[in-house]
């Protein structure tokens, strides 16, 4: 069991609470004053509230397959494998986020801070991954 917890949950649980604390900080306080600018696009504090459990899935299961995606490619050269995966995650997320601005009557101040944020988020967890990948802070093998 240890194997398994070591390899696959544990990391992406890992990555789960930093994604969790992460944005919550970020959107609850950073983009903050965005959000309320536009907040006619934005469903209300208590919609959000009644609905976030999908996002703590969604999230979660991301990590699952974000994880095996980094280990598909890792060759065990360390954090900077976790800075290589989550810039080019980074990349890839941050344009989806960014992306955003054709579509919705955002300013681009938003869609370049949630690029920002998207990008430092996934060299974040490429970081967590590759430090997880090679110990167990369970059994220490």
């Amino acid at each position: 069991m240890c194997d398994c917890i070591k390899k696959w949950i544990l990391p992406a649980l890992i990555a789960f609470g930093f994604v969790f604390v992460y944005e919550m900080i970020l959107h609850g306080q950073w983009l903050q004053a965005d959000y309320e600018a536009t907040s006619y696009l934005w469903r209300t504090p208590e919609a959000m509230k009644e609905l976030c459990h999908f996002g703590m899935i969604a999230t979660l299961a991301s990590m699952f397959v974000l994880l095996k995606v980094f280990k598909i490619g890792y060759q065990g050269n360390g954090i900077i494998e976790g800075v290589r995966f989550g810039s080019l995650m980074g990349i890839i997320f941050g344009l989806s986020a960014f992306s955003v601005y054709v579509h919705m009557p955002i300013s681009m101040e938003l869609a370049g801070k949630w690029f920002a944020v998207e990008f430092v988020k996934y060299v974040g967890v490429g970081v967590i991954f590759a430090f997880t990948a090679s110990k167990c802070p369970i059994c220490s093998k």
